[in-house]
């Protein structure tokens, strides 16, 4: 699950917030990363829908890292393996 909830935040953040794949860095800070606040809500959302779970878009900034956040979103659907 964490893999399919990485791979679904690529293609979002690529895919939709224009952002250079080499620049989606899961070790990076997320303040490095360039994502807005409006790609950070329509990620949320997308991974709301795609994972049938709630996700306040405040996480992503309050992670420290993408990895982080996706590790966060796993725990959420209860499914961190």
């Amino acid at each position: 699950m964490l893999d399919d909830i990485k791979a679904r935040i690529v293609k979002t953040l690529v895919e939709d917030a224009k952002l250079p794949p080499n620049d989606v860095d899961f070790d990076r800070p997320i303040e490095e990363l360039g994502i807005k606040s409006a790609d950070a809500v329509y990620m949320c959302g997308i991974l709301e829908e795609v994972f049938g779970i709630e996700i306040d878009p405040s996480l992503i900034f309050e992670s420290n890292t993408l990895a982080a956040f996706a590790k966060e979103i796993a725990e959420t659907a209860g499914q961190d393996k």
